[in-house]
């Protein structure tokens, strides 16, 4: 029932990163004036990413949850392919395009985005926290619900126990 509650969690925070992301970029095929645009497009790219930024916290929250709970770390790298998917987005698509459209509007001066290379070392960042996390998790949680036989948790965890056969 956990891993549902958190399966439709996921499926909203996704359908409203989306729209949000897709709003952002309709505002670069904007054809008003490139100022309106621009502010435009800053206003509602940086809401998407404060959305961003709550919705995977609230995810990890949960994620938290259902690993120190029942074991299953699978939340946690889906919320870190969350993360990670609208922030290529952002930083691979969205950001590249608008720096071309401020450019091709004559209100940028520079001629290179770092905004790829930002968005490839926060991949890598989240992904670090992740890990590290599920680390820290895991290890509470042995600590806090020790098991009487380990060799009995690991057989179980890897599917390999059998009833009525001990090794």
């Amino acid at each position: 029932m956990w891993s549902r509650i958190f399966l439709i969690l996921f499926a909203v925070c996704m359908a409203i990163m989306a729209g949000l992301t897709y709003y952002a970029w309709s505002w670069l095929q904007s054809i008003g004036a490139p100022a309106a645009t621009v502010e435009g497009y800053t206003f509602h790219s940086g809401i998407a990413w404060t959305v961003l930024l709550i919705s995977s916290i609230v995810l990890l929250i949960f994620a938290n949850f259902l690993l120190a709970r029942f074991r299953r770390s699978w939340a946690l790298w889906a919320t870190f392919v969350y993360f990670a998917l609208f922030v290529a987005i952002r930083y691979f698509f969205l950001e590249p395009s608008f720096f071309h459209y401020k450019a091709g509007a004559g209100l940028a001066d520079a001629s290179l985005s770092w905004a790829p290379l930002a968005g490839a070392i926060i991949i890598v960042l989240a992904g670090a926290v992740i890990f590290i996390d599920q680390l820290l998790v895991v290890r509470l949680r042995d600590r806090l619900y020790p098991t009487d036989d380990p060799q009995k948790l690991d057989d179980a965890e890897m599917g390999t126990a059998e009833e009525g056969v001990t090794p």
